[in-house]
Parts: structure tokens; C-alpha cells; sequence
């Protein structure tokens, strides 16, 4: 019957008649091919799907299958090759990579490879990988660019706030402070997947996987394993959160779906899936971004109708006059904002320690730069209430490799999370490392309840905040080796001994020094941790910092 049921669905999910009932009979066969299959069973699996297809034809039936917005779930092969399509008629430099199954069999993850045209990225391609490595000079020649994304083509609070029928939507989500950019880039992908195949976004969400292996989606006996640990307290900390989210979220989701056409009712599962992309998959990008101020119309500190001097009112008049000749002037300043989103392409690049390749953001090329029609009519006030407008048409993420370890036609390309521990990994992304060099146990110190601190025991929480300590130890298995290695090579004579040396990490003895002082002793740390505090806030005005690069290597991370 379970055969029967999906041959019945299968054949009801394709767009005409003949092609229903093609699908039908392929199906049918492919069921009972099996050698204990017998002739009855192919004639009661094709009449069922035959069946079906004619009702459906008819409009006499029905077949539902989850949520009828969802889109078609065609063969993987066939939507990654959509994906492809999809991915270069919109500005991406994409032939030296696909997107494929990182094993034979079809069900297993993507990654993306290196197709054949790698080599073409490659300056002076004939030289090939090592012999140009080593003959080449230069940055140019050093660095291939494997593929190049408009960051126009990102999914961000921007590029929701120029949506055209949603934006305002957004917009005001944000200005509003119910939602935060994170917000707003789960809420646009969770609306693009329930608009279907309307989303402009529908071969990217195609690709995209409908369940995940992050405690989020643990069953009640998995969640029962991860008891005791930290990672237990945080998955239950991050359910409440997402639901108290998605209370606050829901009525608006609702509205945004009845506008563009679509009848579907937004659940909390829809919420909780673009969650897990976004923060299995997210991305911050430096993007500069100009932030304009609009020209004064009344000179500062004269109250409307205040009446001038003579000398004054002739300066006010020629000042006026002047602003109306050059009402276009605007004053900017470019910095370098970080924007969170998703960067379809990039993100089904799978994790490694020993990465081949990392991405940059970087000015694109002319000929690849995306013109945003919506973007470009944004007024100069517009523009200044939404606190900045990169110019995400000049700018594409860059996916780099170095020439002479560059992946061949068919590798991997692979980029590095980060330095992060199994239980972050198994958190954000869903999966685990095996010796993982950067593993790290966290320990929360155990603390009173609140109503019982007295003043000592406050003083140690400002002093930990001061110090820029929370009550907590991590114990990395890194400084573990460390240790390690030092004391058998104090053994062997091959370093002097080191007092300073412990098997406990520095700031988390730190933390345990805390929590042991006199008081006297933790008033004296406290007093020199603020008046350090005030030297290092009085120096910026001096010395400003540097506002970012727009070429910084960030890696794939979520938090």
C-alpha cells in the first residue's frame, strides 16, 4: 500500500495527462521489478497511479502532499542543474564549480567541486597549478579566483527592505524593533519557500535540506542523551527562544503571505527550518556602506519664526539660497558594515581543518555587476533612515584558492567554519569532528541563586564582567596537548621547566582566581580593572580605529 500511495502522489505532482501517465507506468514497473514480485501487483500500482492522473486531470480529486505551496520536488540531478542555470543568469561567475552529492549515492549531502574550466580561472592556464606557483610572480597569478556571487544575489535585511511588494513590511519589522536583521533574513527565506515556484529564490531554496541534524530537530530519546550537558541547557534555551520568536513573528508572516497571493498558513516548523539554514549556513559580509545626512534646512539653535538681526537675516537668506542651489548635495561617509545573510552557492561548501579555499568580498569585475533597478530609485531619504546603502551592485564574494595547492577537476572545495569545538559544531551545523584539534569542554561554574549573592559575591561578578570573564571554564583539548608536550620535554631535558605551566587554561584560572580572593584583594582588582576601563575609552577619540576591509577572509559562521 505504502508503494500504491506514492505512485498515486508521484503521478498526481506532474503537469499534464500524458506525462502523468508516463511517469505512472515507469513507476509501476520500477515497483514491482522485484523477483517476488507478481503481475497483479504492476496492474493494481499502474490502474492506482493511471486512476489518479485521470481524476486529477479531471479536477475531480485532490492529492495533497505536506504543504501545497511547497514546490515540486523534482529528481536532485535535475535541480541542481536548475541551480546551475539559475546561478549564472544572475551574474555569478560559476562554471569552474557545481553543486553535487558529496558521494555517489543521491540522498547524501552536497558539497561543491571543481568542474574541468578551474584551470581557465588560472592566469596563465598552460603553466598549470605548481610550475605557474613557482614561475609566476605576484598576487594575481598566486590567487585563482574559482567563482565570483553579486552580493546582490544575497539573501539580507537590505535586500528584503528593496523587495517590491514586502519591503515596507520588513522595513517596518525593523524600525519598529520587532524583529533584528537575523530576523528579518528567516522571515524573507521562510516566505520565499512558501511562495514556491514564485520565489525568484525557488531553484536555490530546491537545493536547500528539509530536515537537519542540529539538536533542534533531536527526537525526545536523542535530546534524553545530551542530559547533564551544556549542550543540553543550550538547545533548550534556543527552543524557548525561537518559540517566544515566532509568537512575536507569526501575525506578521501571516499578512506578508496574503499579499503575495499565497493561501498558505505559516507554522512554527517553517520558522524553526529557516532557522536552522540560517545559522547552519549564514554568512557576515564587510560591505561598505555610505551613510548620507541630508543638508540642515534651519540653521542650528534659531527657533522657527525667531527674528534676526539685519546682518544676520542677509546670511541666513544667502544661505538659504545657496542650499536651494545645491539641493542635491548630500554628505557621506563610507564605513564598513557587517551584514548577516545567506550566499546561495557559497554555503553548500562543506567544512574542513585543512580548507583549499576561502571566500572574500571583493569590488567585481564591471561586466559582472548586478543593476538592482529598485535599489537605484531609492531617495536620498530613504537611503538615510535605513541607517546606510551599500552599493551591493559593485561588490561580489569571491571564492579563492591558492594557485599551487588550487583543487583539481573533480575535488572538493572545502572552506574552515572556524576554530570551534564538537558542541558548537553539533549545535550550529549538526555534525561532529573525530580528533577534532580546536575540541573544547565548556564548564559552568555553579552559582547561588540570585536572592542569595551577598556584597562579596557581587563584587566577584563585577569584577568577572570588568575582566570581560563570564562563570564560566573552557578547557581546550589544544592547550591540553600543549601541556602535555611540555612536560615530557622537561622530562627529556629539552625545555627548562616553567613555573607558569598548568594543565588549566589561563583565563580559566582567571575565573577560579575570582571566585578565591579576599575581599580587600578583589576591591583593589575591581578599582584598577575600571580606571583601565576609562584609559582605554578616552583613547579612541585620539586614535580612532580602523573601520574594517572590504577583502577580510571571515569564515562561514553563524553565531
Amino acid at each position: 500500500m505504502q508503494r500504491i500511495s506514492h505512485l498515486i502522489y508521484t503521478a498526481a505532482r506532474t503537469s499534464n495527462t500524458a506525462q502523468q501517465l508516463f511517469v505512472a507506468r515507469a513507476l509501476a514497473f520500477q515497483s514491482t521489478s522485484s523477483s517476488e514480485s507478481s503481475s497483479w501487483q504492476y496492474h493494481v500500482a499502474l490502474a492506482a497511479a493511471a486512476g489518479a492522473a485521470g481524476l486529477l486531470s479531471l479536477n475531480l480529486v485532490a492529492v495533497a502532499h505536506g504543504d501545497a505551496s511547497e514546490p515540486q520536488q523534482l529528481p536532485k540531478s535535475v535541480r541542481i542543474a536548475q541551480f546551475q542555470q539559475w546561478m549564472a543568469a544572475n551574474g555569478a561567475d560559476w562554471s569552474a564549480v557545481k553543486v553535487q552529492p558529496k558521494r555517489q549515492d543521491a540522498e547524501q549531502g552536497l558539497g561543491l567541486f571543481a568542474t574541468p574550466a578551474i584551470r581557465s580561472q588560472m592566469s596563465h592556464p598552460w603553466l598549470g597549478r605548481r610550475l605557474g606557483a613557482l614561475l609566476l610572480p605576484g598576487h594575481y597569478n598566486q590567487i585563482v579566483t574559482v567563482a565570483a556571487i553579486p552580493v546582490q544575489l544575497a539573501l539580507t535585511a537590505q535586500k528584503a527592505r528593496a523587495d517590491r511588494q514586502l519591503g515596507p513590511h520588513y522595513g517596518e519589522l525593523l524600525d519598529l524593533g520587532v524583529a533584528d536583521e537575523r530576523d528579518i533574513v528567516i522571515l524573507m527565506l521562510m516566505i520565499e519557500r512558501l511562495r514556491g515556484a514564485a520565489s525568484h529564490y525557488a531553484p536555490y531554496i530546491a537545493l536547500l535540506p528539509e530536515r537537519f541534524d542540529t539538536p533542534l530537530w533531536f527526537s525526545e530519546a536523542q535530546l534524553s542523551e545530551l542530559a547533564g550537558t551544556t549542550l543540553a541547557a543550550a538547545t533548550a534555551a534556543h527552543q524557548a527562544s525561537l518559540q517566544r520568536k515566532w509568537t512575536r513573528l507569526q501575525p506578521a508572516a501571516t499578512d506578508m503571505l496574503k499579499q503575495v497571493g499565497v493561501n498558505a498558513t505559516p507554522a512554527f516548523d517553517h520558522f524553526k527550518w529557516a532557522t536552522s539554514v540560517f545559522w547552519s549556513r549564514g554568512l557576515g559580509l564587510p560591505l561598505p556602506t555610505w551613510h548620507l545626512k541630508l543638508p540642515q534646512q534651519q540653521p542650528a539653535g534659531v527657533p522657527a519664526g525667531d527674528t534676526l538681526e539685519p546682518a544676520a537675516e542677509a546670511a541666513a537668506l544667502a544661505a538659504e539660497e545657496d542650499s536651494k542651489a545645491k539641493a542635491a548635495a548630500v554628505a557621506a561617509v563610507l564605513r564598513i558594515d557587517v551584514h548577516e545573510g545567506l550566499v546561495p552557492g557559497l554555503d553548500f561548501a562543506n567544512h574542513c581543518n585543512q580548507a583549499c579555499c576561502w571566500w572574500e568580498v571583493a569590488e567585481a569585475p564591471q561586466q559582472h555587476r548586478q543593476h538592482d533597478p529598485l535599489q537605484q530609485q531609492l531617495s536620498l531619504q530613504q537611503q538615510q533612515l535605513h541607517g546606510g546603502q551599500a552599493a551591493a551592485d559593485a561588490y561580489a564574494i569571491q571564492f579563492m584558492a591558492n594557485r599551487a595547492c588550487c583543487p583539481k577537476s573533480g575535488e572538493e572545495l572545502t572552506i574552515s567554519y572556524g576554530e570551534k569545538g564538537n558542541e558548537e559544531l553539533l549545535l550550529l551545523y549538526g555534525f561532529a569532528l573525530p580528533n577534532n584539534p580546536h575540541e573544547t569542554l565548556m564548564l559552568l561554574c555553579p552559582l547561588p541563586p540570585h536572592a542569595e549573592w551577598d556584597d562579596t559575591f557581587n563584587l566577584r561578578m563585577q569584577l568577572l564582567q570588568a575582566q570581560g570573564l563570564t562563570p564560566q571554564l573552557f578547557l581546550s583539548a589544544a592547550h591540553l596537548r600543549e601541556y602535555q608536550s611540555s612536560i615530557v620535554n622537561t622530562h627529556t631535558g629539552t625545555n627548562t621547566p616553567n613555573p607558569q605551566n598548568s594543565i588549566i587554561p589561563p583565563a580559566a584560572r582567571q575565573v577560579l582566581e575570582v571566585f578565591v580572593m579576599q575581599p580587600q584583594e578583589l576591591f583593589a582588582k575591581l578599582h584598577a580593572a575600571e580606571h583601565g576601563q576609562q584609559q582605554q575609552q578616552q583613547q579612541p577619540a585620539q586614535q580612532p580605529g580602523a573601520q574594517g576591509n572590504t577583502n577580510t577572509h571571515t569564515t562561514n559562521q553563524q553565531q
